[in-house]
């Protein structure tokens, strides 16, 4: 960046290998990256793991955050790239593997595992505790999900859920629930 006052900042023992680092980007504690592509004021930090591969990179930007042990890894399918943009954030343990797009006001934190999909989180959404979702899944507009609760679409469906809602303890959805249900 031409900006002296937002310079793109790598310090304290964090690795970065075979990717792009620009605007104001800032990696430091003990973070990994690799095969990535981070933009305009996203930060990594702490110990946490950003991993592409061959087939698909990891993106991103727009002040999102992972820190942590947080883990974002692409997966090996066509478009397996997870996106984490705007006020986004991949927290504490959890993991976000292949097409997963998350967007505004998004925590993704606990031991929760993401793995698309494609999957959608949007509009302040929170997974924590030992949640799961997989699949091909759209979660938006103020959605809580926590304990070991599970959203697993199968077979090629779609799950659907908006809010607001809170999903907590062994809730299990494998369909989008009728309207009023939840």
């Amino acid at each position: 960046t031409h900006e002296h006052a937002q310079i793109l900042q790598i310090y304290d023992r964090a690795t970065v290998n075979h990717s792009r680092i620009v605007h104001q980007v800032q990696l430091y504690g003990d973070a990994t990256i690799t095969l990535a592509f981070i933009e305009h004021r996203a930060e990594v930090f702490d110990f946490a793991l950003i991993e592409g591969n061959k087939d698909n990179n990891v993106w991103i930007c727009d002040c999102a955050k992972v820190y942590g042990h947080a883990r974002v890894i692409a997966g090996t399918e066509e478009d397996a790239i997870p996106t984490l943009r705007y006020s986004s954030q991949v927290a504490e343990h959890a993991l976000i593997e292949g097409n997963c797009v998350l967007k505004h006001h998004v925590l993704v934190g606990g031991h929760a595992e993401v793995r698309g999909g494609p999957i959608l989180l949007d509009d302040r959404v929170l997974i924590e505790g030992h949640a799961c979702i997989q699949g091909e899944i759209l979660i938006e507009h103020q959605v809580e999900i926590s304990g070991r609760a599970a959203v697993i679409a199968f077979d090629g469906n779609t799950i659907h859920l908006r809010g607001p809602k809170v999903i907590n303890g062994e809730d299990r959805i494998t369909r989008t629930p009728l309207v009023g249900s939840l």
